[in-house]
């Protein structure tokens, strides 16, 4: 259960405490990319009481800035100094215009619409802030709404309005001022710069000379009220015990505005149906295993992160069809989180690996992908993900599993869709894993070097990242519909299947044969190989490193066997291992004969004009009764003097393709693949 696994992640960090600025940046939205332009107009009405009321102009907490040199654009960046001041928690599912939740202060975001309705006159005001002060915690009985209305009117005639259509106008309300239990109170002087506990919201208008100054203990407590306040609100059971914890204590609902996935408001089908109201009837905790699981679902939310677009659009694509991979890449593509979390094994307080303080400092570490106290740097294992992650030095112990959960939708609609979740993944594993794929890009910069004599450095960084990619990897090669089974495979040490892979290359292969020697088909083909070249080889190490079992590769490598080829030595005492080596010998010697027979006959391509005729597809048999066995009958009507070691490879090859007739035909994918690779590869002009 998700709500168990982020009351694990949230406990360490309740135990720890921490100072308030980072646990209200934490469990607050005031660092949402989304929210910095609430700050941009602070409206503050300072209250002495329900009659003496003002309101301060508009304030900017922050300034604006241009996204980069070059461009126009300017976005509103909030002093981080000041916002934990004045924190709030953005709305998920509804209007967020509309009043939702419980508000532990007195601070509520204000829309365009909102500026509007306040701005046409004292009613709109009114009915602004009682909708709001209803759902605060502790002003119902201290303050009244028709006392404020007029003042907020007034004050909000100053903020200035958009008039474009599309353009929105963000904002606070924020009523300030020193009832009982207040999180402000009035100083002589500023608080200090950088003060761990106060910050200034604003000099006072009501007594001049003093400050409007926030206490952030007390800010942290009301908020916290307010957070609890949210799961009583679908219910409470008095002295019961906790579906987590066990403990006896007054419980409420797991229901959360933290957690946009525990949603109300899907009609799923259910073995039965509780009231909104009696929601506690099914997951009911206390307030601490309620206050973990915001800490965590607070956690949660920073560790996301999106897909890679080009891993996307390759979830997305048909496996086996270029024309549908080529159609979808230009297409829009469903957005995909991914989130990866680490938790211990053993969850009893005397058997922590780590103690709750380190563990807390590593969850910041994973947040903020920053150094430890060693100056060590976490380990990047985007490579395994498939999104920005890593893997802190205090984690990398068989004392702690990490979870991986892939998920799409709109999470501030509570509109989510879950893909995958993988978990109980050893650090030891990805450790493994993040040095395979650094050996297999390797390889892979070695074999695009042999096969593309020119690329741009932009296509080449971008073929880099790919392949350094290992669910790019698993979804090129057995079809987005399986990437997060295969995914699930390799990082729970299981075997992966290699007859999936070839069929899938080799289909691609097929179809874009058709159109040889077109120049665009004939560079896609090219890019199969390249991919059927390193795949088979992250499948062999794969095998080998992670499994500890013999390598799957069906030939020698590839390198071994351009090298025989190259040398033109004699092959009279050679044998090749399988079908598949005898495919990529096949490819070599076509290709070579390939390029005399196109000098020989006024540039027609060897293939095209006498082996795929009428549009026929290739086939082993094919190449046998059209390419191999008439290749000297061809020689001698051309006038093609075959070189001494093409000669060589040819009586090799109709030896060994009646030693293999029988797997030719069963094994026909493989064969083709193989043979592709063979015909890309001799290329005299590649260097």
């Amino acid at each position: 259960m998700l709500i168990s696994d982020l009351i694990k992640l949230g406990r360490p960090i309740l135990e720890t405490g921490g100072l308030p600025r980072e646990i209200l940046g934490l469990v607050s939205d005031i660092n949402k990319l989304n929210t910095k332009g609430f700050f941009s107009n602070v409206l503050v009405i300072e209250l002495e009481s329900t009659v003496n009321c003002v309101a301060h102009d508009p304030m900017q907490w922050g300034e604006y800035v241009k996204v980069s040199e070059k461009a126009k654009k300017m976005i509103f960046e909030p002093d981080s100094s000041r916002v934990c001041a004045l924190p709030f928690v953005w709305p998920t599912g509804g209007n967020p215009t509309k009043p939702q939740g419980a508000y532990g202060l007195p601070v509520y975001l204000t829309f365009k619409k909102n500026w509007e309705v306040i701005q046409k006159g004292k009613e709109g005001a009114e009915s602004f802030l009682t909708e709001r002060m209803q759902r605060t915690v502790g002003i119902k009985e201290v303050l009244k709404a028709q006392c404020i209305a007029e003042t907020l009117h007034r004050g909000s005639k100053k903020v200035v309005v958009s008039t474009k259509q599309k353009e929105n106008t963000l904002g606070l309300v924020a009523l300030v001022g020193t009832w009982k239990d207040s999180p402000f109170c009035l100083w002589d002087s500023e608080p200090e710069p950088g003060d761990k506990n106060y910050i200034l919201v604003a000099p006072s208008k009501i007594n001049p000379g003093k400050f409007i100054v926030a206490d952030l203990l007390k800010t942290l407590e009301l908020f916290w009220e307010s957070k609890v306040a949210e799961g009583r609100e679908k219910g409470e059971n008095k002295n019961r015990l906790c579906s987590f914890c066990d403990e006896k204590s007054d419980l409420v609902s797991a229901y959360c505005k933290s957690w946009p996935w525990f949603t109300t408001t899907w009609g799923c089908p259910l073995p039965m149906e509780l009231r909104e109201k009696e929601l506690v009837q099914s997951i009911a905790m206390c307030p601490k295993c309620y206050k973990s699981m915001v800490y965590g679902a607070a956690v949660f939310e920073k560790l996301s992160r999106p897909l890679d677009n080009f891993l996307i659009k390759e979830i997305f694509s048909p496996v086996a069809s270029p024309g549908g991979r080529e159609s979808t890449g230009r297409g829009k593509s469903t957005p995909i989180h991914g989130c990866g979390y680490v938790l211990p094994i053993l969850d009893k307080p005397d058997n922590k690996a780590l103690s709750s303080e380190d563990f807390a400092e590593s969850l910041f570490l994973m947040m903020e992908e920053k150094k430890d106290k060693r100056g060590k740097e976490a380990a990047h294992i985007k490579g395994i993900t498939g999104f920005e992650a890593c893997l802190p030095e205090g984690f990398n112990s068989q004392d702690f599993l990490m979870n991986l959960i892939y998920f799409s939708g709109d999470t501030s609609r509570g509109d989510i869709h879950l893909r995958a979740k993988l978990e109980d993944i050893l650090p030891s594993t990805l450790s493994r894993l993040s040095d395979l794929s650094g050996k297999i890009l390797k390889y892979y910069e070695i074999a695009a070097k042999r096969i593309f004599s020119k690329r741009s450095d932009k296509e080449a960084a971008f073929m880099r990242n790919c392949y350094f990619s290992i669910p790019w990897m698993l979804t090129n090669a057995y079809g987005g519909p399986y990437i997060w089974d295969s995914l699930q495979k390799v990082v729970h040490h299981r075997p992966l299947s290699r007859k999936r892979f070839i069929s899938n290359t080799a289909r691609r292969m097929a179809d874009l044969s058709i159109k040889i020697p077109d120049g665009y088909a004939l560079r896609k083909i090219k890019e199969e190989v390249l991919f059927y070249l390193v795949f088979s080889r992250f499948l062999y190490d794969y095998d080998q490193k992670i499994l500890g079992i013999g390598g799957t590769a069906g030939m020698r490598d590839w390198k071994d066997v351009a090298r025989l080829f190259e040398s033109e030595e004699d092959l009279s005492g050679e044998t090749f291992t399988d079908c598949e080596e005898l495919g990529f010998a096949a490819g070599w010697l076509v290709r070579s004969f390939s390029n005399q027979y196109w000098h020989q006959s006024g540039g027609k391509d060897f293939i095209k004009h006498r082996v795929m005729t009428f549009g026929s597809r290739i086939k082993p048999e094919t190449l046998w009764k059209r390419a191999l066995v008439p290749m000297n009958e061809i020689a001698l009507q051309r006038d093609i003097h075959m070189t001494k070691g093409t000669k060589k490879l040819l009586a090799l090859v109709l030896l060994e393709f009646v030693k293999f007739k029988e797997d030719d035909r069963n094994k026909e994918d493989y064969f083709m693949s193989a043979f592709w690779s063979g015909y890309i590869l001799n290329n005299k002009n590649i260097n």
